[in-house]
């Protein structure tokens, strides 16, 4: 897959400034899966830091395990370099799940936009520099809001008090994030950082809880007769209209 264009070479990019660690969950750190069954909630979260005052963002990603498309899911900041975002598997099996982490450009030109603008100052290098971020991120729903910015027009970042600004924010990150996600040279080109890999099993509603009842299939044969396989099966309603949805037979022996 062709580099675009608009990216640094990643052979030649820095290291990622940020850091990505204490992801949970995490069993014996990440040496066995997690587990969780479908419709339940998996809250991840992280600490993701870097140095200096930018903007740090990050997001989870989750996929089946041996392929598939990676489910990427923003990750909200809780104080404290505290990350965390929550997702709901929907497939059963195993699966891998990863936290990446990068400086938000746009989040920190954005708030050096508004300081300025709060302080009366003029604007105008800013909002070049921020129409340059947009286009070098080459996606085409920022392309409007590089040209305004461009000719002049701050309310792509600064939105009125309308919340147009927070989804440019919003929007960008989470073009970083999908476009990082399955490309390694690009995530190196952005400064994504990436947590280990953390296996995921994902399991059916019973494998979360369920009502047992045992009995001996030789007891249940009528007349005081040796049961049979075929009588167990007789008497599965029963088990049933008692609450139970597991019927467990102990090990059969033959007897003679």
């Amino acid at each position: 897959m062709p580099r675009s264009p608009h990216l640094p070479d990643p052979d030649r990019a820095a290291p990622p400034r940020v850091v990505v660690d204490a992801v949970r969950p995490s069993v014996d750190g990440g040496r066995f899966a997690v587990k969780r069954v479908v419709g339940e909630e998996l809250v991840v979260s992280a600490d993701v830091f870097a140095d200096g005052h930018d903007a740090v963002a990050a997001a989870l990603a989750v996929r089946p395990v041996g392929g598939g498309r990676w489910r990427v899911v923003p990750m909200a900041d809780r104080g404290n370099d505290r990350w965390e975002a929550t997702v709901v598997p929907e497939r059963v099996g195993d699966h891998e799940v990863r936290v990446l982490g990068w400086v938000d450009h746009v989040a920190t030109w954005r708030h050096g936009l508004l300081a300025k603008q709060a302080a009366g100052q003029d604007t105008w290098a800013e909002l070049a520099i921020g129409a340059g971020l947009l286009e070098r991120l080459d996606d085409p729903g920022l392309r409007e809001a590089a040209a305004r910015l461009g000719n002049g027009d701050p309310r792509p970042a600064t939105g009125g008090g309308d919340g147009e600004g927070e989804a440019l924010e919003a929007l960008a990150r989470s073009v970083v994030a999908e476009r990082c996600v399955d490309d390694e040279d690009v995530a190196r080109a952005h400064g994504v950082a990436w947590s280990p890999t953390l296996p995921l099993i994902v399991d059916r509603q019973r494998a979360r809880f369920s009502s047992w009842y045992e009995l001996f299939p030789r007891s249940v044969g009528p007349g005081g007769s040796h049961g049979t396989l075929r009588d167990v099966a007789d008497q599965l309603d029963y088990v049933a209209e008692l609450g139970f949805d597991v019927l467990y037979l102990p090990p059969l022996h033959p007897i003679g």
